[in-house]
């Protein structure tokens, strides 16, 4: 087994607390864990190394060790073949475009797997049952897996990748969530959510390798949302709980309203900088916020369908499925 519930109770608070339950809801067990979204890595010689790339290898043979070039996706992916900027910018500075966009959506992948492997463990400790249990050990290997493979398509094989954000808000939760609401939000809304993401980038990826790879962890996130929408539905939110969940997604919701940052980033990195007027025509011209609204209604649709009308109703109060216009983003 690759990562143990063992590490997260080490690294955790011993107490597992329950909280005070409104009348009609279930409690919800919770303790602190670190997320490791700093977790540092250790050298290429390290005899650990070895041993887990001995475990590893039983799962993905001779996929263990892969290697790939950026960018792995094209400028119609971003939809910058819509952009006159992009358009007339050096074949050079383009190819510098689409490679820091392709190693921003990998990065996020990567910082994903690794909360991923801190999320199993968590649950793993506050399973109520052994089958639960054995569930979430198995999903930590798969994450472990996951993080693996994704690493091997970043330079220097991610050490330097910073969390975003997302990374951060993601971190968090993982660190102070009770369990119904990660079930929740990890499961049912994020990994349901990740499902579509990655279909799309594993059917635009001109990366064959990689393009496999987002294929098998497809396989595996499809089983780790199903579970999640089992448990979410046995197990009913309690006033605390909902209240921190839509805490929780009306940031996540604000990063998707903001449309396509990433790209936008990545042009001005090249092409910069850019002034305000350059930033909300290309916005415009990539499609930034019918992108956002598509997303949005993908997420609302998902919490709906899962036992979260009580959630949409707190974030249609908010307008948190309301994508920002170009001029608003900046």
């Amino acid at each position: 087994m690759l990562v143990d519930a063992a590490e997260a109770l080490m690294n955790s608070d011993t107490n597992v607390k329950k909280d005070n339950p409104v009348e009609g809801s279930a409690a919800s067990v919770n303790m602190h864990i670190n997320a490791g979204l700093l977790m540092p890595c250790i050298g290429p010689d390290h005899r650990v190394r070895g041993m887990l790339n001995g475990a590893a290898k039983k799962h993905l043979g001779e996929r263990l060790v892969l290697d790939a070039e950026l960018p792995m996706w094209s400028a119609a992916f971003f939809n910058l073949d819509q952009s006159q900027l992009f358009s007339n910018a050096s074949v050079e500075q383009q190819d510098q475009i689409l490679t820091i966009c392709s190693q921003s959506i990998v990065e996020e992948a990567l910082l994903i797997e690794k909360c991923g492997m801190a999320f199993g463990a968590k649950m793993s400790a506050l399973a109520e049952s052994v089958e639960e249990r054995m569930f979430y050990n198995l999903m930590s290997a798969e994450e472990a897996i996951h993080y693996h493979q994704v690493r091997q398509f970043l330079p220097n094989n991610g050490v330097d990748v910073e969390p975003n954000a997302f990374h951060e808000l993601l971190s968090s939760l993982i660190e102070n969530g009770d369990r119904n609401s990660l079930v929740f939000v990890i499961q049912v809304v994020l990994e349901g959510w990740g499902l579509a993401h990655y279909k799309i980038l594993a059917d635009n990826c001109i990366d064959e390798k990689f393009s496999i790879e987002l294929r098998e962890i497809l396989k595996d996130e499809s089983r780790h949302h199903g579970t999640g929408v089992i448990f979410s539905k046995q197990r009913k939110f309690n006033a605390s709980n909902l209240n921190y969940v839509v805490d929780v997604l009306v940031n996540f919701l604000q990063m998707i309203q903001l449309g396509s940052q990433s790209v936008l980033g990545a042009v001005d990195a090249v092409l910069g900088p850019l002034k305000d007027a350059q930033k909300q025509t290309l916005l415009k011209e990539i499609d930034s916020e019918i992108e956002s609204a598509a997303k949005l209604e993908t997420l609302r649709n998902l919490m709906l369908h899962n036992g979260g009308a009580d959630v949409v109703s707190c974030l249609d109060n908010h307008h948190s499925f309301t994508p920002y216009s170009a001029e608003n983003c900046l």
